[in-house]
Order: C-alpha cells, then sequence, then structure tokens
C-alpha cells in the first residue's frame, strides 16, 4: 500500500488532475500496442516508481503515458508485455457480502463465508479424513499453514480440498427457517495438483514464523453462492481491531456447523510479553489475540483470520489478514 501510495502521490504531481463532475477522465488514446490501464497493473510504471527518486526523463515519460484518471486512480498506457498479471479477486467477487454483526451467536448461514475449505488426507488402510482448513484465494489456489503441510505425520498425504461445506454431516446442507428450508448445492472436492510451502518456514522451531503454504488446485473452481474466494489484504495493525475466526471445530467438540467467533487483536508488544516467559518471538507477520473462551483453540488450524471492511450502507466484506495458527 505505501508503494502504491507514493505512485499516487508522484502521477498527481505530474499531472495535476481535478475531476468534480466526471466519473472518468480521458486525455486521448493510446498507441497500436499499448492499452490505457491503471497505473498499479503496469510493470513498467512500478518498476519507475519504486524507487522513490524520478530523474526529469523519467517524470516526462510518465506524463506522456499518462490516459486518463477514474476517480483516484490514474490510467498509463502500457505495453502488452508490461503489463502486470493479476491473479487475486478483488471486491466484490470476493470476500462475499455479510452481515456485520454476529446475530445468534456463532451460527452461519448456509450460504456465508464461501471461501472456508477443508483440507483431506489420504492415511494408511486407504481411511481420507479431515485435518486442516484453508481459504479460496482464487479459482485454483486455496492458503493455509505450512504447519498443516510439515507438522502432520509422515503417512498422511494431503490429496484434496473440499469446497462449499457447511454441514459435515449432510450433503447437500439445509438449514431450516420458520417457513422454508435454504439448501445448498453438494460440495466440490478437487484433488491438489502441487503444495508451496513457505521457503523459510521451520516446522521445528517454537516460534513458528512463515506458517503459511498454497495448495494449487487441479482444475478451476466455478464460483457460485456457495463457493467463493476471500480477499486478500497487508499492511494490517492488530492494535484495537476486532477479527473473525470462521471454520469447524475439531470432531472431540461435537459441533458439525461452521462457525463464526470475534476475537479482540493485541499490540505486538502485548503479544510479545505474554510470550516471554516461552522463549518465542512475535515477528511482525504474526498476529495475537484475545479470547473468553478455549473454543477458538478448537477449531482446525490453517483457516482464516478475517478483518471485517464496510461495504456500502448495510453490508460488509471480508478480507483475510492471516492464516489461523493453533500453536498461537
Amino acid at each position: 500500500m505505501e508503494r502504491i501510495f507514493k505512485l499516487f502521490l508522484v502521477l498527481t504531481a505530474l499531472f495535476v488532475i481535478t475531476v468534480e463532475s466526471q466519473n472518468f477522465l480521458m486525455r486521448s488514446s493510446c498507441k497500436a500496442g499499448t492499452e490505457c490501464i491503471p497505473h498499479y497493473k503496469c510493470n513498467e510504471v512500478l518498476n519507475i516508481t519504486r524507487k522513490g527518486n524520478l530523474t526529469n526523463d523519467e517524470k516526462s515519460h510518465l506524463s506522456k503515458i499518462w490516459c486518463g484518471k477514474h476517480g483516484k486512480i490514474h490510467y498509463v498506457c502500457c505495453k502488452e508485455e508490461e503489463k502486470k498479471i493479476t491473479k487475486l479477486p478483488e471486491s466484490p467477487i470476493c470476500g462475499t457480502p455479510l452481515r456485520t454483526i454476529l446475530l445468534g451467536g456463532e451460527s452461519t448461514f448456509v450460504n456465508e463465508f464461501t471461501w472456508v475449505a477443508q483440507i483431506i488426507y489420504s492415511k494408511p488402510g486407504n481411511e481420507t479424513d479431515i485435518h486442516c482448513e484453508a481459504s479460496l484465494i482464487n479459482d485454483r489456489y486455496v492458503l493455509t499453514a505450512a504447519s498443516c503441510v510439515q507438522k502432520v505425520p509422515d503417512s498422511w498425504k494431503i490429496s484434496k480440498v473440499r469446497l462449499g461445506d457447511w454441514d459435515l454431516t449432510s450433503n447437500p446442507d439445509c438449514q431450516d427457517f420458520t417457513s422454508e428450508s435454504f439448501c445448498n448445492n453438494p460440495y466440490l472436492e478437487v484433488p491438489v495438483e502441487k503444495i508451496i510451502v513457505h521457503k523459510e518456514y521451520d516446522h521445528a522451531s517454537k516460534n513458528q514464523h512463515n506458517d503459511i503454504a498454497l495448495l494449487k488446485l487441479e482444475q478451476q473452481v466455478s464460483y457460485n453462492e456457495w463457493i467463493n474466494p476471500i480477499c486478500l489484504t497487508s499492511n494490517i495493525s492488530a492494535d484495537s481491531q476486532f477479527f473473525r475466526l470462521v471454520g469447524f471445530l475439531k470432531p472431540e467438540s461435537n459441533a458439525n456447523i461452521k462457525l463464526q467467533m470475534d476475537i479482540e487483536g493485541m499490540s505486538k508488544d502485548e503479544c510479545q510479553e505474554f510470550y516471554s516467559d516461552q522463549n518465542i518471538t512475535i515477528s511482525d507477520s504474526q498476529f495475537c489475540g484475545k479470547v473468553s473462551s478455549h473454543k477458538p483453540c478448537h477449531l482446525y488450524n490453517g483457516g482464516a483470520l478475517t478483518i471485517i471492511e464496510p461495504f456500502k450502507s448495510l453490508k460488509a466484506f471480508c478480507k483475510l489478514c492471516s492464516c489461523r495458527n493453533s500453536f498461537f
């Protein structure tokens, strides 16, 4: 965000544009072989501006390739080969609109939090079972904890990812209301093609830094009312923030429905002090939260810690802040 903010200031200073009544201001069409796209989607512009101090020639070039402005977003004429490939969806495609308040305690509706996924392991004796969760981030990848890959018995192998489930005991799932039942489609199980663990994750370390991994699915997933990705975000401070945990409790808890729980974020200093007697070092990429019960600790590892951001007037969408880790 800091890089994009700096770029916005640079472009604003160069173009000195004021748009009041116009939603979109276009200067002229781009030359052949280029396309007018948002500045943050052009690698050429990002490479020029990320270093900070621009030369006069660079400023002149940015001014020449500028092609318009939409709201606060500047557009530039970008060469096809310089276009930044964006594979992550943006709102409102991701972070399905949802209730901002916990109605009815921890319960969820059958079509809420549609990015929650379960990781299915193949085990000896031709058995399969769920032992971790993940979050769908686009139509080909889910994000989970590296500990779900490397801190499990060697005989357990990740085989599939289940999407679109709400009740672990039924398929399809139905939720009963006063006058009718609301049912979703049968859940989808997709084989895992590739596992990518953060290269600096150390499963033997008590710190559990970089506890994050990607699972690439064998096929693309079609979005629908029951299966939809979460938005990704960065540079979120845990101080005085409320986050939401969403997922399924482990079997010993005798709860089969997808649940949601709010937790209060802690500052890094407060968190570090809490763990100081255990010789655990908290990194800038880790979050700590205060809970009123031990129930969140019984959620499957690897799921999403989310923040609710305002969306229009009465709804909100979710952004993933980190992969939930059962060790903290």
